[in-house]
């Protein structure tokens, strides 16, 4: 009935990448950049000009530009939320 597929052992790092590697943010989609630890000048709503690939860490980034100002930065996922969502809590 059933078939039976040979055995693959993919690096672990493939797989998250594999199942996790999908950007949440859409290029064009305007976010909020919550900045560094302990640093809140940056922080503030910019829009995504590009996803970039997973860092060494395996964690999603983009690249990120603030307007009117045109200041781009490259930031890791977990830094960001949707520029409407922090207006909720």
């Amino acid at each position: 009935m059933g078939q039976n597929f040979p055995e693959i052992n993919f690096p672990r790092r493939f797989i998250f990448v594999l199942c996790w590697g999908m950007h949440k943010y859409s290029v064009g989609q305007m976010v909020h950049y919550s900045g560094e630890a302990g640093s809140h000048n940056a922080s503030g709503d910019y829009e995504i000009v590009r996803q970039l690939p997973a860092n060494t860490a395996g964690e999603l980034q983009y690249r990120l530009r603030k307007t009117p100002e045109g200041q781009e930065r490259v930031v890791r996922e977990h830094q960001l939320s949707a520029a409407g969502a922090r207006a909720a809590l």
